[in-house]
């Protein structure tokens, strides 16, 4: 489970294994897709131990990422060939991890999935196939909050300047990383940032069958039979003018008033039940690698003159939505 107080050995891990990272980096031109990779491959780090290869499965991963939404509503298998080829062969690698056994740093969470997966009695496959539940979400939507809120400050008028002020104000502070990320008052402008990225380039769907009723149940103007299907859209509230104004413009300042403004009209995980258990570790991993990256280098885009990227329509109803492009960035490491 990863509620607040069970992510701290996972987040901590993060840390460690994103400034090993983040140090081997060069400067020069690259893909910002290539911080969506390298955070991945921290991901894996911590969650499976440094034994698995995130690069190993990266090809499998982004094909089976570009089409899981389709698998998820049983859009027709004629057209899923690559997606099912490419799950299949995550799954056989998640299969040979769990029959190695999990090194000694993979994180206590997997050691303690292992277990109860041996009580019930699974194979190693079933594991491999029940994990893949595991490392996708885990894999698919903080990079690319990273990657959404990188891209609007680089095309906003003052650029990183806010973020870089708050991270140098966090390192000077020589509190520990993993303290700061934990208090929820220490970087207000990238919190509020992180809210504004996820209201803006998130899509998630809450989905629900309507239980067996003798008489229909109503919401307002509209009236619900038993086993109808239901579905909350999220990004329809975020992106409502009535709630937000401007809501196509980016402005982090939305959410520098606290969480009291946030009640009612911002949903980032979804709700009830079925909110993301995720959301901790998420928000967690977000500002450690901003905080780890920004410290280290300077970004700037290649080309000044070029725009937001738009929205794609695939990879819908699951949370980040992705790109139609990348966006090329230039990383100076900064002089110490």
């Amino acid at each position: 489970h990863t509620s607040p107080v069970n992510v701290h050995n996972l987040v901590s891990t993060f840390i460690t294994h994103t400034r090993s990272l983040v140090s081997e980096l060069s400067s020069g031109s690259v893909k910002l897709q290539d911080l969506v990779i390298l955070m991945q491959k921290a991901d894996c780090t911590m969650l499976l131990g440094s034994s698995f290869d995130f690069g190993s499965i990266a090809s499998a991963f982004e094909k089976f990422d570009h089409g899981v939404t389709l698998l998820a509503i049983n859009f027709p298998s004629m057209f899923m060939r690559e997606t099912t080829a490419a799950r299949s062969q995550l799954i056989d690698s998640l299969t040979r991890y769990f029959e190695s056994g999990p090194p000694e740093d993979a994180s206590q969470q997997v050691k303690d999935f292992v277990d109860l997966a041996k009580g019930a009695e699974w194979t190693n496959r079933d594991t491999g196939s029940f994990a893949l539940g595991m490392v996708w979400p885990l894999l698919a939507n903080a990079p690319w909050a990273v990657w959404w809120l990188l891209v609007y400050h680089l095309h906003k008028a003052r650029g990183l300047e806010l973020l870089l002020e708050e991270v140098r104000r966090v390192v000077n502070s020589d509190r520990d990383l993993l303290e700061v990320v934990r208090d929820s008052t220490a970087t207000p402008y990238l919190d509020a940032s992180i809210n504004e990225t996820i209201r803006i380039a998130s899509d998630s769907w809450s989905v629900r069958w309507v239980p067996p009723s003798p008489t229909p149940s109503r919401l307002g103007t509209f009236i619900f039979r038993g086993g109808d299907l239901v579905m909350c859209k999220m990004r329809g509230v975020h992106m409502d003018p009535n709630v937000y104004a401007h809501p196509e413009v980016y402005e982090p300042g939305r959410f520098t008033s606290g969480k009291e403004g946030m009640r009612g009209r911002f949903f980032p995980f979804g709700g009830g039940f079925s909110i993301c258990e995720g959301r901790h570790l998420a928000l967690s991993q977000i500002r450690a690698f901003l905080i780890i990256f920004l410290n280290e280098f300077d970004v700037s885009l290649v080309d000044s003159q070029s725009e937001v990227p738009m929205f794609s329509p695939r990879n819908r109803g699951f949370g980040m939505i992705r790109p139609v492009r990348d966006v090329q960035v230039r990383l100076t490491r900064r002089k110490l």
